[in-house]
């Protein structure tokens, strides 16, 4: 797909603005849907407020899977045994299966893709102070759970999307089914719903990133509970998702976003960002740190290379497909 910026440069080629008609609606369009459903939930202050929304996104995710694979077992879309919606599906996203196994190209850009779906770290102190009864323990038990649900519903998603269209399953698997197809009509607004509902989870911890920031340190008198203190807090809300909504208007690839983005922010944040922290939290312990702790912290080093490794060699095969 053309990219954003090889659409720019054929604009100036052919003497057409870079902002066309179409790029201004889109994003006028999505600045308006963004205004009336996402950014009522980005100026909640906690966490605790989207729990029964994050509940809904869930169920939406839940459907879309079963929603495949009916569609995977029933096999709707087996040129073999059904045509029922092949007729009204693209042609670049009709199954498509041949006999040469995946590259290491492919493999290693897969691991970029996958890195961006247990990317939290960034909420995981807000996690662990708005968790009821919180401590060490129970904070664990939570984060395990949660992680063993997640690996196993993008285990499942991803087969079923590969089994089902093979190498023509597309970034968002759900632009493989047909248009007419009412199950995956219904699934792509429960994704919606899904992402709306816990779109805020993300945009909270980029939020208090942004906040952390030492030019935005807010001064005593703003901590002690200034009222202009939260009103820069929403205006800064309004602004950075104002930016995030103008820069996703002109996003056309998304897997290119996530493996350019897992192997860059999500590989840092993953296994850069904690194992130096962890390093430096065992240095800092000095001769009371044990053999055990300088071997973990050696190790996350180590990790942290061949994060590095990867994730770096993986954004040069995604940008070079």
């Amino acid at each position: 797909k053309e990219s954003g910026i090889s659409s720019c440069k054929g604009n100036l080629r052919h003497n057409r603005p870079v902002w066309s008609r179409g790029v201004l609606l889109k994003c006028c369009s999505q600045l308006v849907s963004h205004s009336s459903c996402l950014l009522p939930l980005c100026l909640l202050k906690d966490l605790k407020s989207l729990a029964t929304f994050s509940a809904l996104g869930l169920g939406g995710m839940a459907f879309t899977t079963c929603t495949m694979a009916e569609r995977y077992f029933d096999g709707t879309y087996d040129p073999e045994r059904s045509l029922a919606f092949l007729r009204d599906t693209a042609e670049r996203f009709q199954p498509s299966f041949g006999d040469v196994g995946p590259s290491q190209q492919g493999e290693l850009i897969l691991l970029c893709l996958l890195s961006t779906a247990f990317v939290a770290h960034y909420n995981a102190p807000r996690f662990y102070a708005e968790l009821k009864d919180s401590s060490p323990r129970r904070f664990s038990i939570v984060v395990g759970t949660a992680y063993a649900i997640a690996a196993l519903a993008f285990i499942i998603v991803a087969f079923l999307g590969f089994l089902t269209f093979g190498g023509n399953s597309a970034g968002l698997i759900l632009n493989n089914y047909a248009s007419t197809d009412l199950l995956a009509t219904f699934s792509r607004a429960a994704v919606a719903l899904s992402l709306v509902f816990t779109y805020p989870i993300a945009f909270l911890g980029f939020r208090d990133g942004v906040l952390s920031l030492p030019c935005l340190q807010p001064s005593d008198d703003e901590i002690a509970g200034a009222p202009e203190q939260l009103l820069d807090i929403n205006v800064l809300s309004v602004v950075l998702l104002s930016v995030v909504t103008l820069v996703a208007a002109n996003v056309q690839d998304l897997r290119v976003v996530l493996s350019v983005g897992g192997g860059t922010f999500s590989t840092a944040v993953a296994t850069i960002f904690p194992a130096l922290m962890y390093r430096g939290a065992v240095d800092k312990m000095g001769e009371s740190a044990s053999a055990s702790d300088m071997l973990a912290a050696n190790i996350a080093l180590s990790l942290m290379w061949v994060g590095i490794a990867v994730g770096m060699t993986g954004v040069t095969f995604a940008l070079k497909a």
